[in-house]
């Protein structure tokens, strides 16, 4: 997540402490939402943890990709347009 949006977890535990992995859960969903996800679109953490929902999981996972990959375009057709009227400066 924090390769997605720098910073979004500022501290991952290490470690095999049950709670200190479901912190790092925790803390992977919250930033999720904060990216933008709705809570339809995240999962809680025993769904992961516990192996209870792993469907919902992955339906995190699928719109995470989803969000990136829209803002990904976004930007560039912003960049393909600043581009295309670089080049029509240029050439008149």
């Amino acid at each position: 997540m924090n390769v997605i949006s720098p910073n979004s977890i500022s501290k991952i535990n290490s470690g095999e402490n049950n709670f200190k992995l479901m912190e790092n859960i925790a803390r992977f969903t919250q930033a999720a939402r904060a990216y933008g996800l709705s809570d339809s679109e995240t999962f809680q953490t025993v769904d992961l943890y516990e192996k209870m929902n792993l469907h919902q999981v992955i339906l995190c996972i699928f719109a995470l990709g989803r969000k990136v990959y829209n803002i990904i375009n976004k930007e560039i057709r912003k960049l393909n347009v600043l581009f295309r009227h670089k080049n029509k400066v240029f050439a008149a």
